[in-house]
């Protein structure tokens, strides 16, 4: 689970306080008053620069300032809801068309059948390691594990709905040969 949390050189933590509950953010917020952070960096000037995505083994993965700029903002949704899949290097490698679909109601029993697509838009070869469905009614296969430059491989997901009255949500976590973090597909529905 991808957790945001800011962290402020705030020269004032009751107007920061109050901003806080003003704005009903909603997020974990540090109060860096010494400005550490930032002279443990050696963050650029410029105020752009100073927001980034990290990944969970804290390397940056993405930097920019999301609320000043609708495709910085884009690509950090795209980044933690698994869409858009980057290597170690930090070059944008994958990306799933679609990430997410709904599916609609389906009958206690019933199976349905989606296809997703993960692009290499990259300019190395991408190696699949493993595939990881959220529940044993979900089934998920690639046509191949290998997917060269600029080249599209089919993925099928196969969903049996047999357990709860109600609506759900399954996902497929689609990890790779040296890779930071998974793409991530998603399914969901109501169950009638």
């Amino acid at each position: 689970m991808v957790l945001p949390f800011i962290v402020v050189n705030a020269k004032d933590d009751k107007e920061l306080s109050y901003l806080i509950r003003r704005d009903a953010y909603g997020y974990p917020v540090v109060s860096d008053k010494a400005d550490s952070l930032n002279l443990l960096n050696g963050f650029p000037k410029e105020p752009a620069l100073r927001s980034f995505l990290l990944n969970r083994d804290k390397l940056v993965i993405a930097i920019g300032n999301p609320t000043s700029n609708h495709a910085i903002s884009d690509l950090y949704r795209s980044i933690i809801s698994g869409s858009k899949t980057f290597s170690q290097s930090g070059r944008q490698v994958i990306t799933a068309k679609p990430s997410r679909v709904e599916i609609g109601k389906i009958a206690i029993g019933r199976e349905v059948t989606r296809e997703f697509s993960l692009d290499n838009c990259g300019q190395d070869t991408v190696y699949i390691r493993d595939i990881i469905t959220s529940c044993p009614c979900t089934e998920a296969t690639v046509a191949d594990s290998v997917i060269a430059p600029g080249e599209r491989v089919q993925v099928q997901v196969k969903l049996r709905e047999d357990s709860i009255l109600g609506d759900f949500q399954r996902t497929v976590h689609i990890y790779y040969r040296d890779f930071y973090n998974p793409t991530i597909l998603g399914l969901s529905g109501r169950v009638i």
